[in-house]
């Protein structure tokens, strides 16, 4: 967790900044090996008629998805509004709210 004091966001006082706003690497390898082993695992037991080598590469390919679903590490900020201002919907999106403090994110640009 970063400490908000060098970022700055009009019209906001950032409190804190979480998130790396890129892609994990580790889970991206992680669902690669699950992936190509459940694949693996499955061929294996279609080709023996081994059905519980079946369900365990399915488990795999199962986790495998997962882990490429929560890769994506967005930043976070955690502010509070400045008198005068307030959140502009079509930039930002509130994660959460707690009082008078936000967590929120960038959207992404539309094309």
């Amino acid at each position: 967790m970063n400490e908000g004091k060098d970022v700055v966001v009009e019209g906001f006082n950032v409190l804190s900044v979480n998130g790396s706003g890129g892609t994990d690497g580790g889970l991206i390898s992680l669902g690669i090996i699950l992936g190509v082993l459940g694949l693996a695992l499955l061929i294996v037991s279609l080709i023996s008629e081994e059905g519980a080598v079946g369900f365990f590469g399915l488990l795999l390919l199962l986790i495998a998805f997962i882990a490429f679903a929560n890769a994506d590490d967005p930043v976070q900020y955690e502010v509070t509004v400045q008198p005068g201002h307030v959140i502009d919907a079509a930039r930002w999106e509130i994660v959460e709210q707690r009082g008078q403090i936000y967590v929120i994110t960038e959207r992404e640009a539309a094309e």
